[in-house]
């Protein structure tokens, strides 16, 4: 089963940077932005240069790697259940801090990024 969503999720991913038709304008708006998105991650030996433990480094580096992932691959149709079950629980626990919600945003992010189950239903 996992198999089978990795294949359709690298198919998709294909199918969405190199369409049978290119539409020029949506290719000179969306790299940018995806380079601007990537150009944004510190990398690990920056941010243990700014003072930063290295494991704590290294994991922020991959949670905001992820989170750039996730930001760019949210259109695609296999990411579909992904982003309800996400937005869902966004507007029932309102990341933040209290008074608002007990969930941080950090913690919000890396459940959704690292343990949230989403099945293809």
């Amino acid at each position: 089963m996992t198999r089978k969503i990795a294949q359709g999720l690298i198919a998709g991913m294909r199918q969405s940077v190199r369409p049978e038709v290119l539409k020029l304008r949506d290719f000179v708006h969306g790299r940018p932005a995806a380079r601007k998105l990537m150009a944004e991650v510190k990398s690990i030996e920056s941010l243990v240069a700014g003072g930063s433990h290295p494991l704590h480094a290294a994991y922020s580096s991959a949670q905001n790697y992820l989170s750039v992932f996730s930001e760019l691959a949210s259109p695609l149709r296999e990411f579909k259940n992904f982003i309800r079950v996400v937005g869902d629980a966004e507007e029932t626990y309102m990341p933040g801090w209290p008074p608002m919600s007990p969930v941080s945003i950090s913690f919000f992010a890396a459940w959704a990024l690292f343990d949230l189950p989403v099945c293809e239903c």
